[in-house]
């Protein structure tokens, strides 16, 4: 759905007659606590995009998982009891990472595909987040996830 979005916002601009060389910086936002998983093989797809085709016809065989967990999934109540108690408690996890573990966060979301679906997993090369994998498609390999938006996973050590 993500990359059908981008491709129809781009048919609009083109059928607008834009031009495009006009454009100096393409800038964006993406809803937080939503990863999509690139699968192996995925950053030859994106290194190889071609500009006369649309992106979904592109990206068909580029991630391990069709449907982007996102905020509204609550289906990880086990992964986040988990999660804090191998850090020792709600507390001591939101000590290291500013948050106790939710549902919504990306953290216990990918914890859940490895248990439940670890061949998916195992041919998972690289998890971006949203707002990451809009830009990835835009520049043509992965980009960097924004460290505010990782920080909201329960992943990240916020004193490091």
């Amino acid at each position: 759905m993500w990359v059908e979005a981008l491709d129809l916002i781009l048919q609009r601009l083109k059928k607008s007659n834009l031009d495009f060389g006009k454009i100096a910086v393409v800038s964006g936002c993406a809803q937080q606590h939503g990863s999509v998983y690139w699968k192996n093989g995925s950053s030859k797809i994106l290194s190889s995009l071609d500009p006369k085709k649309q992106l979904v016809d592109q990206f068909v065989d580029a991630f391990s998982i069709e449907e982007s967990p996102i905020w509204m999934d609550c289906s990880t109540t086990e992964q986040c009891k988990a999660i804090e108690i191998a850090v020792g408690g709600g507390l001591e996890l939101a000590k290291l990472t500013g948050s106790r573990a939710h549902e919504r966060y990306d953290g216990p979301q990918i914890r859940k595909s490895s248990e439940k679906h670890p061949e998916i997993y195992q041919n998972t090369k690289r998890i971006s987040l949203v707002s990451s994998f809009m830009a990835s498609l835009l520049i043509g390999g992965y980009a960097c996830i924004d460290q505010t938006d990782g920080a909201g996973m329960n992943l990240m050590d916020i004193e490091r």
